[in-house]
C-alpha cells in the first residue's frame, strides 16, 4: 500500500519531496515516485539523471518537469 500525504498541510507550507542520486532509482522507482506526487499536494526536487536519459525514455514522469536545471562539476 502506498503511503499518503494528502491532508498534511501544516499552516501555508507544503510538502517537499526531494531524492538525491535519483539517477540510482530503477524506472519502476521513478514511476513509484511519480505516483505519489501524482495523489499527492507536494512539491518534487529529483536531483540526478542517469546518462543519455531523454525525456523521451520517461514521458509520464517528463510531463510532469516544471524546469530542468543542469548543473556541471
Amino acid at each position: 500500500m502506498m503511503p499518503s500525504y494528502a491532508g498534511r498541510r501544516e499552516g501555508n507550507y507544503t510538502k517537499l519531496i526531494i531524492v538525491d542520486e535519483a539517477d540510482r532509482l530503477k524506472t519502476a522507482g521513478l514511476e513509484q515516485v511519480r505516483d505519489i506526487y501524482d495523489r499527492n499536494p507536494l512539491g518534487l526536487v529529483l536531483i540526478g539523471m542517469r546518462d543519455g536519459e531523454t525525456p523521451g525514455t520517461l514521458p509520464q514522469l517528463y510531463s510532469r518537469v516544471g524546469f530542468v536545471h543542469p548543473f556541471r562539476p
